[in-house]
């Protein structure tokens, strides 16, 4: 974590769970300095809402979560297998809120 925060990513930021975190997450206690919005290809260059501003949904790849501290998982099972997979090896800290899938150091809510 930076001294501003953490970096936050939010897999699967369309679905129901992801909707539902871009709701809470900006009046939640955690302190969080950036969020990035990640999701399915067909859903990359979408504009979305976010603690009243306005987003662009990115592309999950290993870049766009380089740096990352926490990743919400909330999106499909591929593409929660996706990002753990990517996020294997690094200090990420992964929370599947949806995908339901199990892993050694995902928490699952």
């Amino acid at each position: 974590m930076s001294g501003d925060g953490y970096l936050v990513a939010i897999i699967g930021s369309t679905s129901l769970a992801g909707k539902s975190l871009r709701e809470a997450l900006p009046s939640s206690k955690l302190d969080v300095s950036d969020v990035k919005l990640l999701d399915e290809d067909d859903l990359v260059g979408t504009l979305t809402n976010y603690d009243d501003g306005a987003e662009i949904i990115a592309r999950l790849t290993e870049e766009a979560l380089s740096n990352v501290d926490i990743a919400f998982l909330c999106g499909s099972e591929r593409l929660t297998g996706n990002c753990i997979d990517m996020c294997a090896g690094t200090d990420t800290k992964l929370i599947v809120l949806g995908g339901e899938r199990e892993a050694a150091d995902v928490v699952s809510a």
